[in-house]
């Protein structure tokens, strides 16, 4: 009997047995953060508790990622060095975040259930640019499962640019928010990253509730075409007449459509727009800039800013939550 066929035996049987015992199936070791002993709980179940694991946990405020796994029976690598392998030997690592992007690449008995393909998950501050990218591929041979990918984080004050245009098919986009978790596990693996994101899914709301709700803003800074503007200049922005200047037509739906990705919208349908819409009020300085809605510039910004208010109005997310 070979290695592989004795450790499937283990999988149909008790699953993972001790190495000193032939009849007490194996514990997880608790994991440190409060977030991740949530997921945890799900490995004690008698199904969980029979797959690997992996965990990457981005959640902490120090600039670090701690990296757990345990039960690769053919091994996991990060960063192309043996990190951990074989059953009941669980693995920690803490790493500076500077050194992201974070590559792995491990294999474990699947039984061949897993389901082969190439994921991409972007996670977006509310301004639309990107703070940590989740890359990863599977494969089986019908008895072990493979998974290869990288993750990378941003570094406080500094972000991963902005979305492809258009987004690749195989890519999801998620909202930065307070720890929430990606599960990529698959068949007899638990995979998770710990980031601060959630599945944005509230309704936009329009600029008059922006405009009149001042105290509930979710955000007191943010960038409009390279300049940055408090709250009390964005909210003068949002009450000023608009006298005849695309830019501030346009400036005002794109501070409405950032207000709402940072309460939680979806925006995957508007990011695009944000960056085309960021690019045109770079043009020409602070606002307002006096862009006649009748020249070239202005019917390029009258036109997004149409896109934009669609947006808010909840036209382009019609499976919000209100």
């Amino acid at each position: 009997m070979t290695i592989n066929e004795r450790q499937l035996v283990m999988k149909s049987s008790s699953r993972y047995n001790g190495p000193n015992s032939t009849t007490l199936a194996k514990e997880r070791t608790p994991i440190h953060k409060a977030g991740v002993l949530l997921l945890s709980a799900l490995l004690l179940t008698p199904s969980a508790a029979r797959a690997g694991f992996l965990s990457i946990d981005d959640s902490l405020a120090n600039e670090t990622i701690v990296i757990s796994a345990n039960d690769f029976e053919n091994g996991l690598s990060i960063n192309g060095v043996s990190f951990q392998s074989g059953l009941g030997i669980p693995a920690t690592m803490t790493i500076l975040e500077t050194t992201t992007p974070i590559t792995f690449s491990g294999s474990w008995i699947d039984e061949g259930a897993s389901t082969p393909g190439h994921h991409i998950v972007y996670l977006v501050e509310a301004d639309g640019s990107i703070s940590d990218i989740l890359d990863y591929t599977v494969s089986t041979d019908g008895f072990n499962g493979t998974i290869t990918g990288s993750f990378q984080s941003d570094v406080e004050g500094s972000s991963l640019g902005t979305l492809p245009d258009p987004l690749p098919a195989d890519a999801t986009v998620q909202l930065e928010a307070d720890n929430a978790t990606i599960d990529f596990s698959q068949a007899f693996l638990q995979a998770f990253v710990i980031s601060d994101t959630q599945e944005p899914n509230k309704c936009p709301l329009d600029q008059g509730y922006w405009k009149n709700n001042t105290s509930l803003w979710p955000i007191t800074s943010t960038t409009l075409g390279g300049q940055t503007y408090t709250q009390a200049q964005l909210v003068s922005l949002l009450k000023s007449p608009v006298a005849g200047d695309a830019s501030l037509i346009l400036a005002r739906q794109l501070i409405v459509a950032i207000l709402n990705i940072a309460n939680g919208s979806d925006p995957t349908p508007i990011i695009a727009t944000i960056n085309d819409a960021n690019a045109l009020l770079a043009q020409d300085g602070t606002l307002p800039q006096g862009i006649k809605p009748s020249s070239d510039l202005g019917h390029q910004m009258i036109s997004l800013a149409g896109v934009l208010e669609s947006y808010n109005s909840g036209q382009l997310t019609p499976d919000c939550t209100p």
